[in-house]
């Protein structure tokens, strides 16, 4: 099954990256967000993921766990991720015991996701070295991987002296449950894949996170540590509406928060990344059945089992509600089940158009992304009118090995 998950940096109603904000208006940002991620779960979505920035309010997640908490305590199914936690920036010990608090509150639909952070700009700001950032990360990686298989904790090296350390409480995973990890080269692929971990593309071409997912699958192999497609997931910039020219016009429209903080901000300060960011692939614009067909189409070239759908354009609060309700990915009846592996795929659309209310079939319901982050709200007009992309798929056969992952063997 293709899964669905919201991925959000989310801002006040405001149009400079580091402009003055009012207590006000933190305020509401907070507010309409928490609304919306509740509605969520109503919506059909399978999780919600946040990611970490720090000293610019363009983004408000600053400590995305305590987000987690929020919206966890008003839902009942909706699983939750961060992409990432900047290790270099946390004390790992620490960490690893609020995720054992956050699997807690949240009856386990939390799984903990880490990220060596938008290049070293943030870490450095904090007072951690440049040259430290990425040891840091790779240490309190391991602090987190220790803690998850024992009890105690002994780790010893630049970064930390833990001797036999107890973590409580401490984070138990159940079946299917791992860390995510935000991965944009083949050493951070393989890496993952070598402790059994989930990876998440950010930006890439899909000739490139075909590459990845490809030593993704390959590296878990070879560590005993087999992979199934629920453990690999795709984010992807995502903007529909009812026609492709429809959701061109209005796409264009709008402002592009990424586009505005090239250079200056995040992963676009460092220019490799943003060399990425305008690769056309990374964009799925369209009307529901185009999203759909290159959303699928993508996941098909490694094996990805999850979309992230990520948006960075700024538009109004009502257009905000019109994206959740279009964006979500459910299953009705045996039928329904997406099964996809990194080899032979034989994905049948029976149909792409869409299906009466109720219908027993397979929907990938993708959005009307226009706007995680508002900006002003007389930029759109009427009423936010749902749009769904329902579309019928036959189990994908072919999988690349026959040892069982958390989900059980794959067909």
């Amino acid at each position: 099954m293709i899964e669905v998950w919201g991925f959000y940096l989310f801002s006040p109603r405001m149009p400079l990256p580091r402009g003055e904000v009012k207590p006000d208006d933190y305020q509401e940002a907070y507010d309409r967000y928490i609304d919306l991620w509740v509605n969520c779960e109503r919506w059909g979505f399978d999780g919600l993921a946040w990611a970490e920035h720090h000293f610019n309010p363009m983004n408000l997640s600053p400590s995305p766990n305590l987000v987690v908490a929020a919206v966890a305590a008003r839902t009942q199914r909706l699983r939750f991720t961060t992409l990432g936690a900047v290790l270099s920036m946390h004390d790992g010990r620490r960490y690893a015991e609020e995720c054992g608090m956050l699997d807690y509150l949240t009856h386990g639909r939390f799984e903990p996701g880490i990220a060596p952070g938008a290049g070293p700009a943030e870490a450095m700001e904090s007072g951690v070295p440049a040259e430290d950032v990425r040891p840091r990360y790779y240490s309190g990686a391991e602090v987190l991987s220790k803690s998850i298989a024992g009890p105690f904790v002994t780790h010893h090296d630049a970064y930390y002296n833990l001797e036999e350390v107890p973590i409580s409480p401490r984070l138990h995973q159940t079946p299917g449950q791992s860390v995510w990890v935000t991965v944009m080269s083949p050493d951070s692929a393989a890496w993952c894949a070598e402790r059994g971990w989930k990876m998440c593309t950010a930006w890439s071409p899909t000739s490139v996170v075909g590459a990845l997912a490809a030593g993704y699958w390959e590296a878990g192999e070879a560590a005993g540590r087999p992979a199934n497609p629920s453990m690999l997931g795709l984010r992807r910039r995502v903007f529909v509406a009812d026609s492709d020219a429809e959701a061109r016009e209005k796409y264009e429209a709008a402002t592009d928060i990424i586009g505005a903080l090239a250079g200056r901000g995040f992963e676009t300060m460092d220019p490799k990344i943003l060399a990425f960011m305008m690769e056309p692939d990374d964009f799925v614009i369209g009307s529901p059945e185009t999203v759909a067909e290159q959303l699928i189409e993508q996941c098909r070239a490694g094996g990805f089992g999850v979309v992230m759908a990520f948006t960075t354009s700024r538009c109004s609060p009502p257009k905000i509600w019109r994206a959740r309700t279009s964006c979500s990915a459910h299953a009705s009846g045996p039928s329904s089940t997406l099964r996809m592996s990194p080899g032979r795929v034989d994905l049948r659309r029976v149909a792409n158009a869409c299906f009466p209310a109720g219908t027993p079939e397979r929907r990938l319901q993708v959005h009307d992304l226009a706007c995680a982050n508002p900006f002003s709200a007389d930029t759109v007009e009427g009423s936010a009118r749902r749009v769904t992309a329902r579309i019928r798929v036959q189990t994908v056969v072919g999988a690349r090995n026959s040892n069982p992952g958390p989900h059980g063997p794959e067909p």
